[in-house]
């Protein structure tokens, strides 16, 4: 529920992952309160599992906080990721990040790994698509194969016969 008025920067977060949800990447989408600073959403996603969203409006930045819960399961995951993700670069332009538009920034707080991504330019749409679409190739592409199941299990709580079924 919204505490204040509702801003073009709030509703335009809102449109884009409601749009989601409605396509189907999301298997729900909920709009939570905001204040002056930050506007929160909450979408259900890979295996079901519930992701925090924020809008820093100050900073421009929206993150998918606790993306990867519990990664000290698999020590390995972390390092990984980060090679991977530097490896989006040489991916096609319109399945990388501008850099001179918007930064990335994957960050490890207690045992979770939060992904941010900042505009550098105001255009929050380019910003929260593209979050979403790098989020969308950890979850199916860096995650996808059986490397990580153990981590899918033990750290995400997904169901294992979902995997090995």
């Amino acid at each position: 529920m919204r505490t204040d008025a509702a801003s073009p920067d709030v509703d335009l977060v809102d449109d884009i992952l409601r749009g989601y949800a409605q396509k189907g990447v999301f298997q729900g989408y909920a709009a939570l309160s905001h204040t002056a600073g930050v506007a929160r959403y909450r979408i259900r996603w890979f295996h079901g599992q519930v992701i925090d969203v924020t809008l820093d409006r100050k900073r421009q930045t929206i993150a998918l906080v606790d993306l990867l819960p519990a990664v000290d399961v698999e020590p390995a995951l972390t390092p990984n990721l980060r090679a991977f993700l530097k490896q989006l670069s040489d991916m096609p332009e319109h399945r990388r990040l501008d850099e001179t538009r918007a930064r990335l920034t994957l960050r490890r707080k207690e045992n979770a790994l939060t992904l941010s991504v900042r505009s550098l330019d105001g255009d929050l749409d380019y910003a929260c698509r593209k979050l979403v679409h790098i989020a969308n190739e950890i979850l199916l592409v860096f995650l996808g194969g059986r490397l990580y199941d153990s981590y899918k299990v033990e750290g995400l709580g997904v169901d294992p016969e979902q995997l090995w079924g």
